[in-house]
């Protein structure tokens, strides 16, 4: 926690709250679209699904995300719940970059072409070849 001996809270602190919110709502909204309606097909260059979080887990996941940022910006004096809301922060960050197994294999593929790895790219596999 921060006092007035601190001094002023950085810039971000303002917006990336806001900015998580956001993204949250969003990825969870899109990913209850793709629950609900149908998921596009082909999401992975190697044919099967490689996250750890996908469909209502993702979901969930994002809820979870939104609920953590929103106590963390509404609690100011309990430092227990801040605590266990910071420990909350962390593994559903950690949640979320085990999600991240696509992208992280599309990094890898683009920073080292020659080790095998395909790139996943939308606009070759949505364009039919002839």
């Amino acid at each position: 926690m921060t006092s007035a001996e601190d001094g002023p809270a950085p810039a971000w602190n303002s917006w990336a709250p806001r900015a998580v919110l956001a993204w949250a709502l969003l990825y969870g909204t899109l990913q209850a679209h793709w629950a609900f309606v149908d998921s596009p097909p082909q999401m992975s260059p190697v044919g099967v699904d490689l996250t750890a979080f996908s469909g209502w887990k993702a979901v969930v996941l994002c809820l979870a995300a939104v609920a953590v940022t929103v106590g963390l910006a509404r609690l100011r004096r309990s430092i227990v719940a801040r605590r266990v809301l910071l420990a909350g922060a962390w593994i559903v960050s950690g949640a979320l970059i085990v999600a991240a197994a696509l992208f992280l294999l599309d990094v890898v593929g683009g920073l080292l072409p020659g080790i095998g790895v395909r790139s996943f790219r939308w606009a070759s596999s949505a364009v039919p070849r002839a």
